[in-house]
């Protein structure tokens, strides 16, 4: 996920997409979308049941001690519950105001902080993550201390955003996360000793009445803060950037598009 910034008068700033990533940032960009992010995230919805679903495919549904990492407000931790037979499911995200979104389940644990740097629990069966691992500063670190904390034979399951995500906020902005294809991320997994086992990626174009709307929406699902230090934007140059969203990429009539790029994977720790 990545964002641009502005600021609509009247309202909070928006901001750009930048890297190195700026993790308290995108925190407290996060935690204020918690009431917004359900409504508003259609499409990491449908990455959930697509991930689930190619899960599935894999046959077993029954493990023992589940990762969700970055869990959110619980999206996908829902489609779990339905879908797997587990003793233990853990339950891990950024924010700790997430937590609310998970009391009620049975023998989940919830742990606040990230992902980089938090201990990870071991002798996992099963890690799962939904739009989360395209946050990960250091991707094949990160592989390398989950394949160890898995068991022999475990399973990673996780969706992620490829190159064309939000394509054209970044061609207007020159912005945007650096996003690996499809082609490196099963290329990390084979370094960090994991078998990939299925790959899946696709695109999914929303429409919105106008710019406007576009940055509203990336404000509603949490995707307004990746870096530090960018200014907000003047009145004018919003202006000019919603001319140039609607001459550029307008598809009849008012409506504009905004482009998802979805990747996802299973992998197998080998065993």
């Amino acid at each position: 996920m990545t964002a641009s910034a502005a600021s609509i008068p009247g309202r909070r700033c928006f901001a750009l997409p930048d890297t190195p990533l700026h993790k308290e940032l995108v925190r407290l960009r996060f935690a204020r979308s918690l009431d917004t992010y359900g409504r508003a995230a259609s499409v990491q919805a449908a990455m959930a049941g697509e991930l689930v679903q190619a899960l599935l495919a894999q046959g077993p549904r029954e493990f023992p001690r589940v990762l969700e990492a970055g869990c959110g407000t619980g999206g996908l931790t829902d489609l779990l519950e339905r879908s797997l037979r587990y003793q233990e499911l853990l339950l891990v995200d950024l924010v700790p105001e997430c937590e609310r979104f998970h009391l009620h389940r049975p023998r989940a644990r919830f742990l606040a902080g990230d992902l980089e740097s938090l201990p990870l629990p071991g002798d996992l069966d099963l890690c799962v993550a939904n739009a989360v691992f395209q946050w990960l500063e250091h991707p094949r670190e990160f592989l390398r201390r989950l394949e160890g904390a898995m068991r022999p034979g475990a399973l990673l399951a996780f969706t992620a955003f490829g190159p064309q995500n939000l394509q054209e906020v970044t061609a207007l902005t020159g912005r945007g996360l650096a996003y690996p294809t499809g082609e490196e991320w099963e290329g990390r997994l084979r370094q960090e000793g994991f078998s990939p086992l299925f790959r899946r990626e696709w695109l999914r174009t929303l429409l919105f009445p106008s710019p406007r709307e576009v940055l509203r929406h990336l404000k509603e699902t949490g995707v307004t803060a990746t870096g530090k230090g960018e200014a907000p934007w003047s009145r004018r140059r919003l202006q000019e950037f919603q001319e140039e969203y609607r001459r550029r990429f307008a598809q009849g009539g008012e409506a504009v598009p905004l482009t998802y790029h979805p990747l996802l994977f299973v992998a197998r720790k080998p065993g």
